[in-house]
């Protein structure tokens, strides 16, 4: 999901995220509103570490009762159960090639030599239940175009341009007739997230504890709120990135093999609460940004970072480019380290007894709707709902050619052409059929072969002075036309 430049994008990308900058609190309206404002939500100080509804913990029925040596034991085990649990059915797989299928073909029926790439969490295999998959002024131009093909085509209803971000996008989730959970993100001529794909799966196969870690993580930090770069939270790739440099430099000493075989070491559930630790207490913002290419912390200074207004803002370096700050735009990072700390004493406090369930469930959890959401996806797979969505029995490709084409004719013939063979005009009717307007173009020229049974005609009107005995081409007709 190479870069050309527009008016024809050269591949648009899917993502599920994208960092920008934070409206302003206090933005005048551009025009006059001309319907009732809707009540806003208020936001509660306590919003960070409370996750309301996201009581759900289905993933704990796979684990049955079982004896367990300490709590982090048992984290550990309910981190794998969760991480299974969150795996894409093949339902959900299915449901996410037929959408972006779609999205595709919409995509190409307006830029033709255009190539549709996926990339992100999609890619990665690092999505959730509930987050499916050049110039800057005409990549918005291109953005807005595609956004009323996906409405028109009925995929999505609240498909929305983000113009000003710094990476353009159009947000998204799906119609009820295409699954509704799902959420895209499509961008134009953005080469860093397929760059992304290839670093990153070199860390995902050294590091077997990083896709847990990123699971559980995302997870926690959406149920919060807290996961949007374009709402000055904590975005995928930079998520990535603290977790890929925590797993390098190993703060609480523990022995390497605790990280590097998480899985035989029953190590997830302690590298979980270290994280929480690091990041919500020691991990230095105000004088230190993170460089997982070079695996160390260096000094904001050095890299011109440290910005006085804002002095414990998270840097992170780019690993695509290192003079980039992927840190910069999650200015909600105070909220951020809150959710770490209260998730690392509610854990750490939480009582253990040899029959303890349910640790993760505590910090961690899925919503009704998610859970509805995803039975409903899997009902529309195996009823062929979603199959008949996508492609409707009556589609049919239309006959003219698209705008902007400049009135190239399609590559397929039209539906005139596919009648029986015209017969030729001979001052009567044919022996056959009615007259129809799409044979008026051959009723102008003599037929290839006269024979017995037509009527007497007057053969002296194309130059010939008795009946011919051989086959009458068009070009000789014309011929003898201007010789007469």
């Amino acid at each position: 999901m190479a870069s050309t430049s527009m008016p024809l994008p050269d591949f648009i990308p899917l993502d599920d995220g994208v960092s920008h900058r934070a409206p302003p609190k206090h933005k005048l309206p551009d025009k006059p509103a001309t319907e009732t404002a809707r009540k806003k939500r208020r936001r509660t100080s306590a919003e960070p570490g409370s996750f309301d509804d996201h009581s759900h913990t289905p993933w704990i029925d796979a684990l049955g009762i079982t004896e367990y040596e300490s709590k982090e034991q048992r984290l550990h085990d309910e981190i794998v159960a969760f991480v299974k649990y969150v795996d894409p059915t093949p339902q959900e797989t299915s449901a996410r090639k037929l959408v972006i299928g779609r999205i595709s073909e919409i995509v190409r029926e307006r830029f033709r030599n255009s190539r549709v790439e996926v990339f992100g969490s999609i890619a990665q295999n690092l999505c959730l239940p509930d987050s499916i998959p050049g110039d800057k002024k005409e990549a918005n131009r291109a953005l807005f175009q595609l956004r009323n093909r996906f409405k028109d085509a009925g995929i999505s209803e609240d498909a929305f341009v983000v113009s000003r971000a710094r990476v353009p996008i159009i947000n998204m989730s799906t119609t009820p007739a295409f699954g509704r959970s799902c959420k895209i993100d499509l961008s134009v001529n953005n080469n860093t997230g397929l760059h992304v794909i290839e670093v990153l799966k070199g860390y995902l196969e050294k590091m077997p504890a990083l896709r847990p870690l990123i699971l559980v993580l995302k997870g926690f930090l959406t149920q919060r709120k807290l996961n949007s770069a374009a709402d000055a939270g904590l975005g995928s790739f930079a998520l990535i990135s603290m977790i890929i440099s925590f797993l390098q430099l190993n703060p609480s000493k523990l022995p390497r093999d605790i990280i590097d075989q998480p899985i035989q070491n029953e190590s997830l559930g302690r590298l979980l609460l270290d994280f929480f630790y690091y990041y919500g207490y020691t991990f230095p913002y105000r004088t230190s940004y993170i460089s997982v290419t070079d695996a160390k912390l260096d000094l904001k200074e050095t890299k011109g970072w440290f910005r006085t207004e804002s002095p414990e803002a998270l840097s992170i370096q780019s690993m695509i480019d290192p003079d980039r700050d992927i840190g910069s735009g999650t200015t909600r990072i105070e909220a951020i380290r809150v959710a770490f700390r209260q998730a690392f004493n509610t854990l750490n406090n939480f009582p253990f007894t040899i029959s303890s369930a349910n640790v993760l469930g505590n910090v961690l959890g899925f919503s009704g709707k998610t859970i509805a959401q995803r039975e409903h996806l899997r009902q529309m797979i195996d009823s062929g709902a979603l199959q008949r969505a996508i492609k409707p029995p009556n589609a049919s490709r239309s006959r003219y050619p698209p705008r902007g084409s400049r009135g190239r004719s399609p590559a397929y013939a039209p539906r005139d052409y596919l009648a029986p063979p015209p017969q030729a005009d001979y001052g009567h009717r044919p022996y056959y059929g009615p007259p129809s307007p799409a044979y008026d173009d051959y009723y102008r020229y003599p037929p290839p072969q006269y024979g017995p049974e037509l009527p007497p005609h007057p053969y002296g009107d194309y130059g010939y002075n008795s009946r011919p005995s051989h086959t009458v081409s068009r070009d000789d007709y014309r011929r003898n036309r201007r010789q007469r």
